[in-house]
């Protein structure tokens, strides 16, 4: 160690000598160094690029000469990384390109496709990016779906591309074009259907043209080829060294933002200013459709409030009649039940005169007054049929309109004030009644074939009505009445039916003392029961009804009372059993 301190700083003059060697050691060096590295890994070292002329967007000239295009900056940003010189040499036609690259007149082609033949006499790097080669068919050419559709459609190609190769693998028909540029043009004209070319370089160009949203690409692709930077073979080196930063670069943002810049994918067709004309459009024609919409519904709306209008005036109409017809039935069903009323009021009248007086010139001639009343008669009789001892029938009149209106009428009635009148002689219409058994309704009387007549000055007769009196099946009196307004006809038969019956019992009451007390309980029954239903009336529900009052106000119980209303009872009351 001291020996060694001894040589370093044994002396100044020693020490002077060992800061020259080292500043010649300084100087020295970096000479030796640069002798010692080789061609391609020098700063200074320019390598000879080889292009063609047109085949965007990986390669094309700009407006100065230079050239441009995707293959071009990232072959830039590469050798920019690597420290890499470049020059640029155009060719016309990629047959040219990979000649020189063959034969050495180049280095490298940048972003060149990755295909077996090639590999003869170029290094491919890492790939840079992956070509698909793809058929296009127009938008609109919707028969075609997929290749198997062109099997007889020539298909366009780019002499030199690669497509031609594997379409004609496929024994695809083809059309030869010398460049991209008339195929396309073709395919959007609709000179050809179909055309077969790299993905990208297509959306480029027809992007750039304005015709991308016209043209479509079948599925699946022909085929997906990857593209590298090629080498010459015999620069092992320089190909190792370009891998190493493909590498590397394509997963940087500078790639990226050069891939964006010169791959163009389809534009969407609803692009801003489409969609500015559409919504306007749409608007428009929203508004347009607005307004028809609620001019039409003003007009349906009108009609609707016409025929509600209508509606509603036909109901009133409907309903004014249905109050009509409702007024009129309850008028009807009143006048029933008047009319009802009346006859019963009839057979209760009649009951307690036949009690109170049973002689028949008393009893017959109040029941014909209300006879006359209920039926709006003018004229009527009431007698027995009776036997002469030798059997001879004849009507006997107990009760007779007066007729005294000349001399003969007035002996007539006056003798019926005396003891009656006594009539054998039965070919007139109250005549027929008994000779019949059976009801005459006449409203024509004088031309009435069926009777002989009517005797001198007696009245004019418009209408009649002559009701045999039957007591069981057995004929016992009549009844006549004359002159009705309007006629008669069956109903006003059925409604007398109940007076009638009563009748009938007590003229045979009269006849027969003996059956006075049961034809007094059968008149009983009559006051308390429809003779029809034989059901309780009226008149009988409410003695009963006052009798369970006090019953249950004697004994303290509980007293319930149920009603029942049968509809269209009349119909049932009105028909004959």
């Amino acid at each position: 160690m001291g020996h060694i301190v001894r040589i370093l700083f044994g002396s100044l003059a020693d020490y002077t000598h060992l800061l020259i060697a080292l500043l010649v050691c300084a100087l020295v060096t970096p000479v030796l160094l640069a002798d010692s590295l080789p061609d391609d890994e020098s700063a200074s070292t320019s390598l000879i690029v080889a292009i063609p002329k047109a085949f965007p967007p990986q390669y094309s000239v700009d407006d100065d000469g230079k050239p441009q295009g995707f293959a071009i900056d990232v072959m830039d940003a590469i050798a920019a990384e690597t420290g890499i010189n470049l020059d640029y040499r155009l060719f016309d036609s990629w047959a040219s390109v990979l000649e020189a690259v063959k034969t050495g007149q180049a280095d490298l082609i940048p972003n060149l496709g990755i295909t077996q033949g090639r590999g003869q006499y170029i290094d491919f790097t890492s790939p840079v990016e992956t070509f698909v080669i793809s058929v296009f068919v127009r938008k609109d050419s919707v028969q075609y779906q997929s290749l198997s559709d062109l099997a007889d459609i020539p298909i366009g190609v780019v002499k030199a591309n690669v497509a031609r190769r594997l379409l004609q693998n496929n024994n695809h028909k083809i059309q030869i074009y010398s460049d991209f540029s008339s195929l396309l043009l073709d395919l959007v004209s609709g000179r050809i259907d179909a055309l077969a070319y790299p993905e990208s370089v297509v959306w480029r160009m027809a992007q750039d043209a304005g015709i991308d949203h016209q043209i479509r690409p079948l599925s699946p692709s022909l085929k997906e080829i990857k593209r590298a930077i090629a080498v010459g073979k015999g620069q092992a080196e320089l190909h190792q060294r370009l891998s190493n930063a493909v590498e590397k670069f394509v997963h940087s943002r500078v790639y990226e933002d050069i891939y964006s810049k010169w791959y163009g994918k389809p534009n969407p067709y609803w692009t801003a200013s489409r969609i500015l004309w559409l919504s306007g459009l749409t608007l428009i024609c929203l508004t347009i459709g607005l307004i028809t919409w609620r001019y039409f519904s003003l007009i349906s709306l009108n009609q609707s409030l016409t025929e509600e209008t209508r509606l509603r005036r036909s109901a009133e109409e409907e309903l004014k009649v249905l109050n009509n017809q409702l007024e009129n039935t309850v008028e009807e069903r009143t006048a029933d039940l008047q009319q009802s009323n009346a006859v019963l009021n009839c057979i209760d009248q009649l009951r307690a005169n036949f009690i109170k007086e049973p002689d028949p010139f008393h009893l017959f001639p109040a029941l014909l007054e209300q006879l006359l009343q209920l039926t709006s008669s003018q004229y009527g009789l009431v007698g027995d049929f009776l036997h002469d001892e030798d059997g001879s029938p004849y009507l006997k009149l107990y009760a007779l309109s007066n007729l005294a209106w000349n001399k003969e009428t007035n002996d007539l009635y006056e003798t019926y004030r005396k003891k009656g009148l006594e009539f054998r002689k039965l070919d007139n219409l109250f005549g027929l009644v008994v000779t019949s058994g059976e009801a005459v309704i006449s409203n024509r009387p004088v031309l009435d074939s069926r009777g002989a007549g009517f005797p001198k000055g007696h009245p004019q007769l418009s209408s009649f009505l002559g009701i045999p009196v039957f007591f069981g099946d057995q004929l016992v009196g009549e009844i006549g009445l004359a002159n009705r307004p309007g006629g008669y006809d069956e109903t006003i038969l059925s409604e007398l039916s109940p007076v009638v019956a009563a009748l009938g019992q007590i003229i045979v009451a009269r006849w027969d003392r003996e059956a006075r007390k049961e034809a007094e309980d059968e008149l009983q029954q009559l006051a308390i029961q429809d003779p029809l239903t034989k059901i309780a009336n009226r008149r009988h529900f409410d003695t009963q009804l006052m009798s369970h009052i006090y019953r249950a106000n004697r004994y303290s119980e509980a007293l319930s009372l149920m009603m029942i209303d049968i509809d269209h009872f009349k119909e049932v009351n009105d028909k004959q059993i």
